[in-house]
């Protein structure tokens, strides 16, 4: 059985088991470990885990108690300075490597490494999710791997299909290298109408205003906002490229055929979204709206790539029971069969390489392009959300490249006072270390 039980403000912990002491198969003393999950991933991954949970029980006798507590990306730092952190701990690679240097998280290389029966190896994962959770070569450990690697999550474009439709121009997926910046320019114009030509203004093209979301054309100009994607230590932004790409942004704004608004194209009044995560096209269903994924479209650098923020599992450092979380990881995210549940449980792409046919088999019936969703993982450009571990230091870009695209600051204006306060913020907290 499941026993629900409530553990201070927030907090909910699913006990999945039946009896504390008891023997797990073989006939070893049974064990319980701890295992934190993110609920930002959302119900049906907490419901993947927790039914895993319940299987791992049954085939084991190990008892996995389900922590499932908001606000958990910041929590992680109030376990450890309680000496309570969880035996495994869900995380992503925005925080995780901070959380490694501070000492929290095991380092994996060593279980990785292990001729175990049912144990995965390196050679098994899409590389961009490992190195998501390496150490860099600046580390206090280069090369350790923090966390055990369960999913990218990234985002694409889509459009609705109904409005390209009556606008007679050809879907951005069937033009190949022809959909770069300036055919998007020419798309966000054709495809806006203004509010005296229907009920509502309709915009060609919806990006968020989101750093991680218009941080990625930065990319396709060949001029990535930092110089590294795990703790940089520089900002780019004072080059002709990083110039051009803030223009063709803020270009788009000054002529309104782009909003930021993220509702707009759910309420069908956009026509082309750069906000497509895998979950889009049956998200967007409920909105009674039938979409179709396009890539990016190609930067003045031949790129269309994407930004990857990659999802895993850390082991706590200080584990009494190292060995069975372990076995615990590679039950949950190592096994074939269970990854493909996990698929079709939650519509999120899997790291394990044998499982990405799989994906590109279910996710058919979602959108006639969903294979788009994968094939931008292999795009000129695609790297990692950057990891920026300095404070601050995201606040200072993102608000002055927002300045600028509000049209309250010149982009040349803009890029000079993000470009100098983020080097200083970055220089002073690198002192610091």
């Amino acid at each position: 059985m499941i026993q629900q039980q409530a553990v201070g403000k927030g907090l909910i912990v699913l006990l999945v088991a039946v009896a504390v002491v008891v023997l797990a198969a073989g006939g070893a003393m049974a064990a319980s470990i701890t295992h934190a999950v993110d609920p930002e991933h959302g119900a049906a991954y907490i419901t993947y885990v927790t039914n895993k949970a319940k299987e791992f029980y049954q085939e084991t006798g190990h008892q996995v108690n389900i922590i499932n507590v908001s606000g958990q990306r910041t929590q992680i730092a109030v376990w450890a300075a309680a000496n309570s952190l969880p035996d495994a701990v869900d995380v992503v690679s925005d925080n995780a490597y901070s959380y490694f240097e501070q000492g929290m998280f095991a380092d994996l290389r060593p279980y990785f490494s292990r001729p175990a029966a049912g144990s995965r190896v390196l050679d098994d994962f899409l590389p961009l999710s490992l190195v998501a959770f390496t150490a860099p070569e600046k580390s206090s450990s280069p090369g350790a791997i923090f966390a055990y690697p369960w999913n990218v999550l990234h985002f694409i474009g889509a459009y609705n299909t109904e409005l390209m439709a009556r606008s007679g121009l050809t879907p951005p997926n069937e033009l190949g290298e022809e959909w770069n910046w300036e055919t998007m320019r020419q798309y966000a114009g054709k495809l806006s109408v203004q509010a005296a030509q229907v009920s509502q203004k309709r915009y060609g093209i919806q990006i968020p205003k989101v750093w991680h979301r218009w941080g990625v054309y930065f990319r396709h100009a060949g001029n990535p906002i930092f110089n590294r994607d795990i703790d940089p230590d520089q900002v780019n932004l004072n080059t002709t490229a990083a110039l051009n790409t803030l223009r063709f942004l803020v270009s788009m704004r000054e002529e309104e055929h782009l909003t930021w608004d993220n509702w707009v194209f759910n309420q069908g009044q956009a026509a082309i979204s750069f906000n497509a995560n895998p979950n889009f096209a049956l998200t967007m269903k409920n909105y009674n709206i039938t979409i179709d994924f396009i890539p990016f479209a190609y930067g003045p650098d031949g790129a269309n790539g994407v930004e990857v923020q990659a999802a895993g599992v850390a082991m706590n450092k200080k584990t009494t029971n190292p060995d069975l979380v372990w076995q615990w990881l590679n039950y949950l995210w190592g096994d074939y069969e269970h990854i493909v549940e996990f698929i079709e449980t939650t519509s999120r792409i899997p790291v394990l390489k044998r499982a990405q046919t799989d994906f590109l088999n279910i996710s058919k019936s979602w959108a006639p392009h969903a294979h788009l969703i994968i094939e931008g993982l292999a795009g000129k450009g695609t790297g990692l959300r950057p990891v920026v571990r300095a404070g601050g230091v995201v606040g200072i870009v993102e608000n002055w490249i927002h300045q600028a695209m509000d049209l309250k600051v010149m982009p040349a204006d803009a890029l000079y006072q993000a470009h100098h306060l983020a080097n200083e913020a970055l220089k002073e907290d690198w002192a610091r270390r």
